[in-house]
């Protein structure tokens, strides 16, 4: 359990802050942008190839490249309940150990590092390597209007496509795809099922 602490450490985005301002419909129109480049992304074997260079990746490109990205079925907004809840939960006996080794002071700052976009990540690794490298290939970064104070963090779904979590920041969104399973993202019910340490609301169906 040791690899998924470091695995979440290193996936966190430290997105940078600003202020507040921008509505649901600014997030919803940003992320929509985020989203169709990503279904450009996977739409080009070449961008992928120069990026990655593996050929198993393909098999996945495959898969991902369903032309239906710029119309989502549902978009939920995703808050992570509780940290450190979260993060004590992934660790073996020895990180344990080791994190009560701690100050407090220095805990709190590893857990600002712990968010919706490494838990994430962490379901995507148990798909395997080849989608854990694909996710890293594909991942978009575009620039906006928006001044978000805190990461704000939205889950796009497709009738065909794989979900894409996008990431907002100050004056920019990153956005990245989930291998979650279908049955999993059918309902809100069920996407908290598979999901029980974020709150996810509803933002649009």
């Amino acid at each position: 359990m040791k690899k998924w602490f470091i695995l979440m450490l290193a996936a966190a985005l430290m997105l940078s802050t600003g202020a507040l301002g921008e509505s649901k419909t600014d997030y919803l129109t940003a992320g929509l942008e985020v989203t169709k480049i990503m279904g450009q992304i996977a739409a080009d074997e070449n961008y992928i190839s120069l990026i990655v260079g593996v050929s198993e990746i393909d098999a996945v490109r495959e898969t991902v490249n369903t032309g239906d990205y710029d119309r989502p079925t549902a978009v939920y907004e995703l808050k992570l309940k509780d940290p450190r809840a979260f993060v004590e939960s992934t660790m073996d006996e020895t990180t344990r150990e080791t994190w009560a080794k701690i100050p407090e002071e220095l805990k709190e700052q590893a857990l600002r590092r712990f968010n919706v976009q490494a838990l994430l990540t962490m379901y995507t690794s148990r798909q395997g390597a080849v989608n854990i490298a694909f996710s890293s290939a594909t991942v978009a970064v575009v620039p906006n209007d928006l001044t978000a104070e805190e990461s704000v963090y939205y889950l796009y779904t497709f009738e065909k496509g794989t979900p894409i979590l996008v990431s907002f920041g100050y004056r920019g969104a990153t956005g990245t795809f989930v291998f979650l399973p279908k049955e999993q993202c059918a309902t809100p019910d069920d996407l908290q099922t598979a999901l029980p340490d974020l709150e996810i609301t509803l933002v649009e169906e």
